[in-house]
């Protein structure tokens, strides 16, 4: 089989395996919403493109293009962020593979070329090309305006790989996420605050940029090496770590964790709890699952201590709220998601469910402590009082966690707990309608006591409302479990139709 037939093959193989997904027929809507999100997000950044470019297309000192040029790292650590959000590592599923007359090298360079060609390395495109016909075609020619664009174009496909090498390591260890933060954080640092640096900085991304436009084979050659290394470097890692998952290496080394005895007292709901915490502990996805939503606290609580970006009144509290927020919303937003890999057991005694939920719920609050002590750092600094974080817990237990509940009702799809590296599972709509509307309905309720009301009073407010949700919860829980049941059928059919394709 040559390459080019092996491409072909995967491609197709990769279509037909998400047209015959269990759950393929229920996702309809789902894609039709994701693709007006993303036509609208094509649409602001050419928007925003074309307003820039023409803004810049007198500039004295500078071309248009060279300004972009010259913020060229900060593009692509952008796009290195915005990766984790939108792409998976690559789906090697190997096994399939095993009993063909096929190589692992050719097929991971495949998948691998697969990422490097994919249709998100031309989305940075819709700003380039209305900010390059504004700025470029006047000093440079419309080939120039061509070379500047897939000059750009290798960069974006050389950061693509350089995502997936991070990701793989990342998804093997989670300690490899320190490298990526201490190099970028060096980066910025160098490139924020050393005057030299900045300029040297400057002057060889727009050489570069300019080399793009004239055409130059050096301007070329450099991000083309660059993406045959990181290709040589991917191509043994992503190998290495697809058979270690194929192979299940390592599976039975994963039980760690106490007893938590001290969980005793607490009677049945103690025993959901100590599942829960023995899951975040054991299976590598919970874990992860975790640790992001960890991070990510750490760092808005770190902006906010220790810089003014945040001072405004209610831009300030609205970031407060995703502090805490930021801590259940990934694992609630997939909630009985893990528990579909035994719901059956679950489901065989009454009420079982609804005692979950209610430990999960005990559990969640309880965590909403490491943000607040985290927050203790800006109190202490006089950047907002004590009482507005203590609100905004109060808040987030009360308000946000009773709304991002209901996705128990809908969500019907199987998460592995282990096997991560070559398994993607995609949102259901009913995931991303309710999380859209746990975080954009507090927000405005948030925007708007600030703005109308003195901050102690909006606080109060918050503290109400979250008090009032805390103290109800055996009621909405209660509506909650009833709706699970009279979908338990439909539910259930999808457990184990997931369950079966992992």
């Amino acid at each position: 089989m040559t390459f080019v037939a092996l491409f072909r093959l995967l491609a197709a193989n990769r279509r037909l395996a998400s047209r015959r997904h269990p759950l393929a027929d229920k996702n309809g809507a789902m894609k039709v919403l994701w693709g007006v999100l993303a036509a609208l997000g094509v649409v602001y950044l050419a928007v925003i493109g074309g307003l820039m470019g023409w803004m810049l297309r007198d500039a004295v000192r500078y071309e248009g293009c060279d300004i972009i040029d010259g913020a060229m790292l900060f593009f692509l650590a952008f796009d290195f962020l915005l990766r984790f959000a939108f792409i998976e590592t690559p789906a090697n599923e190997m096994k399939p593979y095993r009993l063909l007359p096929v190589g692992a090298r050719p097929l991971m360079v495949a998948y691998l070329l697969r990422i490097a060609l994919s249709g998100f390395n031309f989305l940075w495109w819709a700003f380039l090309v209305p900010f390059g016909v504004f700025t470029v075609p006047t000093t440079f020619g419309w080939w120039g305006l061509v070379g500047w664009l897939v000059g750009w174009w290798l960069l974006f496909v050389g950061n693509g790989l350089w995502y997936v090498l991070w990701r793989t390591l990342i998804a093997r260890r989670w300690l490899w996420l320190l490298v990526p933060i201490a190099l970028y954080a060096l980066f910025i640092w160098v490139g924020l605050f050393l005057t030299p640096s900045v300029r040297f900085m400057f002057i060889g991304c727009m050489a570069l940029g300019r080399g793009f436009c004239f055409g130059d084979w050096w301007a070329f050659a450099v991000p083309l090496v660059l993406v045959g290394i990181l290709l040589w470097v991917n191509v043994p890692l992503q190998h290495r770590c697809a058979y270690e998952e194929i192979a299940m290496e390592g599976s039975q080394a994963k039980a760690v964790g106490g007893r938590l005895g001290w969980l005793d007292r607490f009677g049945v709901y103690g025993e959901y709890i100590k599942l829960d915490l023995r899951s975040m502990m054991r299976n590598k996805v919970v874990r992860q699952q975790q640790l992001v939503a960890l991070c990510l606290t750490l760092s808005l609580c770190v902006l906010n201590a220790f810089t003014d970006a945040y001072n405004a009144n209610w831009y300030q509290h609205t970031i407060i709220f995703y502090c805490f927020a930021l801590m259940g919303s990934g694992p609630l937003t997939q909630l009985l998601c893990p528990e579909g890999n035994y719901m059956d057991m679950l489901l065989s005694r009454r009420e079982t469910v609804l005692t979950l939920l209610r430990a999960k719920y005990m559990l969640y609050c309880v965590l909403l402590v490491i943000p607040l002590l985290l927050l203790t750092v800006p109190v202490a600094r006089g950047k907002f009082t004590f009482f507005e974080a203590l609100s905004s817990l109060l808040f987030t237990a009360g308000v946000y966690y009773p709304v991002m509940f209901q996705c128990a009702v809908y969500n019907n799809r199987t998460l592995p707990l282990n096997v991560k590296f070559t398994r993607t599972q995609s949102s259901a709509r009913s995931q991303l309608l309710i999380s859209m509307a746990a975080c954009l309905l507090p927000t405005i309720l948030i925007i708007v006591l600030y703005t109308v009301l003195s901050a102690l009073r909006a606080s109060v407010v918050l503290t109400v409302l979250g008090i009032g949700g805390m103290a109800s919860n055996r009621w909405w829980m209660r509506g909650v479990y009833g709706r699970f049941m009279l979908r338990r059928h439909a539910n259930m059919e999808g457990f184990r139709a997931t369950r079966r394709a992992l």
